[in-house]
């Protein structure tokens, strides 16, 4: 009778070990998933982080014709897609942004078109984990642009910073290439920026007539910033005509794409 009281015992534990385990190691799963979309939600970046650049300003007809264009950030949100667990230390998580702004084109200081902007992209956001705490690694490719017309939006590649890590005070360069989709292309404004960098305005280029460019430039880190990650962009801003004629300026009209990036300071 002993002996089928210990077996009974035995394969009720055999059976309900592996429904607790699995049962635990779903709960910690979930907990996990919510820590990252909580994550992503609360990524320290700011639409103003990624409009830094105010006033741009480039001459297609030198002396005769100056074109300026006000940005002006609204807000910025950031919404969690799918996450998967890569192995037993990496979540790979899918994250959706939406810019709001609004821009200013003028011509010799007169206004010729205004208008409000909508950007939105989504891409993967790497994240690591060590029990419950996370932290975010990295984000590989993440690219945001007009809401409905986005085919028409130029092309940012792959954005590489060099280093990914160092200490504050120190220089890093992003590099990436930009790529017109329009035929009425005129003009681009390029600039990177960061939350912890010094200044966006070094990095500002103004590039009239080429279609594909090959964008590289120093971001000099904060002297003052704390051991932590931080995010910022890499933006090309196109000029183009929408008939093609680069001397009928009520055809100018203006295409936005940009690029998240990161940087770990040590």
């Amino acid at each position: 009778m002993h002996r089928r009281v210990v077996l009974t015992v035995f394969l009720l534990l055999a059976v309900v070990f592996p429904m607790t385990t699995a049962s635990v190691e779903a709960g910690i799963r979930e907990e996990l998933a919510k820590l990252a979309s909580e994550a992503i939600r609360n990524l320290p970046l700011d639409a103003g982080d990624l409009v830094a650049a105010l006033g741009l300003r480039c001459s297609p007809v030198k002396g005769l014709v100056n074109l300026d264009l006000n940005l002006t950030p609204i807000s910025l949100q950031k919404l969690p897609g799918k996450i998967e667990f890569v192995d037993f230390s990496t979540i790979r998580a899918m994250a959706a942004f939406e810019f709001l702004g609004h821009y200013d084109l003028l011509l010799n200081e007169r206004s010729v078109r205004a208008n409000d902007i909508k950007l939105i992209g989504e891409g993967a956001i790497n994240i690591s984990f060590k029990g419950l705490k996370i932290k975010i690694e990295d984000i590989p490719s993440l690219v945001l642009k007009l809401a409905d017309r986005q085919g028409e939006c130029p092309n940012i590649g792959q954005i590489k910073r060099n280093p990914k890590s160092l200490a504050a005070g120190g220089t890093y360069e992003v590099a990436t290439t930009v790529e017109s989709n329009s035929p009425g292309h005129i003009a681009y404004f390029l600039f990177a920026n960061n939350k912890a960098v010094q200044s966006a305005d070094p990095t500002l280029r103004t590039i009239l007539g080429t279609k594909q460019v090959n964008y590289t430039t120093p971001l000099v880190v904060r002297g003052d910033a704390m051991p932590d990650n931080y995010f910022g962009n890499v933006m090309a801003v196109e000029i183009i005509s929408k008939n093609r004629n680069p001397l009928d300026f009520k055809s100018y009209d203006v295409l936005f794409t940009t690029g998240i990036t990161m940087i770990t300071i040590k």
